[in-house]
């Protein structure tokens, strides 16, 4: 049976960079190999563990399965797959994830490790609502902007009932870092995976076009162009074609958000902050003031 001394999981949240920083990673997973550090592509982790074993029902992952993703030789693993957190509904929920602690207690099983740092960046919650409205454009859905958001219960969405369940449910060889998501987080992460992995791998570049936002012309066309797509072959190409040609351009302001949900979002991630503040565990470390 594998066993780590580390693992490092960085679990999203969506949203926040995190295409990007994966791609970034993978290109150096060799050098990070060479540090006895196993990374690998987000989607090749999805398609074998996130979605059979930490998202369903099967309670085991064969052997043979591990051992084709992560060499012999790593004493470290390093994971970055922000669906572990399982899927995030932000219309009707009672919380932004409500399968996160389970889903992380099957990661630990499945990767025992003598150490765990278990790292979440979280989002201002007006902009993560934006995000999430367009990434379901971007995967076929047509819903109006308006009738999305009217399902929204804004002070339901606490990043602080998310990482305080987090934090009861770990085990006590496990930190939870908590990060707020800026345009600098991605080099900030990557410092703090090397400081947990003791290990200095030099510079990193990070592409902002893993997997770019619509700018308003976008939304738009996607808005329509999803109601008469039949296949999810022709939405992916709409949605290839979107990003090259209408992205968000930088300094555009998208505002998507009915007026009364968009104060209610500030309002209460004025609130979460307060709350974030205040959460007493001796595993949960805040690298931001909140």
């Amino acid at each position: 049976m594998l066993q780590f001394e580390t693992v490092v999981a960085h679990v999203g949240a969506h949203k926040t960079g995190t295409s990007s920083l994966q791609d970034s990673l993978f290109k150096k997973s060799d050098e990070f190999l060479g540090h006895d550090i196993a990374v690998w592509r987000r989607w090749v982790f999805t398609k074998a563990i996130t979605g059979p074993y930490v998202r369903n029902r099967r309670r085991e992952v064969p052997e043979d399965t591990l051992k084709t993703l992560v060499p012999d030789r790593a004493k470290h693993l390093l994971i970055s797959d922000e669906d572990i957190l399982g899927g995030c509904n932000i219309r009707g929920e009672t919380s932004l994830y409500p399968n996160a602690a389970g889903n992380v207690l099957k990661l630990f099983k499945i990767f025992p490790a003598k150490r765990y740092e278990l790292v979440l960046t979280i989002r201002e919650l007006e902009k993560f609502a934006a995000s999430v409205y367009i990434q379901r454009l971007k995967v076929g859905a047509s819903m109006a902007a308006q009738d999305y958001f009217a399902d929204v219960y804004a002070l339901r969405l606490q990043w602080s009932e998310l990482i305080q369940r987090l934090a009861e449910a770990v085990p006590d060889n496990c930190r939870i870092h908590v990060l707020n998501h800026d345009h600098e987080v991605n080099p900030r992460l990557v410092s703090l995976f090397t400081d947990l992995l003791d290990t200095d791998l030099g510079p990193f570049e990070f592409s902002s076009e893993s997997n770019s936002s619509y700018g308003h012309a976008a939304i738009e066309i996607a808005q329509a162009g999803n109601r008469v797509l039949e296949t999810p072959e022709e939405r992916k190409k709409l949605r290839q074609f979107l990003q090259k040609n209408f992205p968000k351009q930088k300094g555009e302001v998208l505002n998507i958000i009915p007026v009364g949900v968009k104060d209610a979002l500030a309002f209460g991630w004025q609130l979460d902050c307060v709350r974030l503040a205040k959460i007493n565990a001796p595993n949960v470390v805040l690298h931001d003031s909140f």
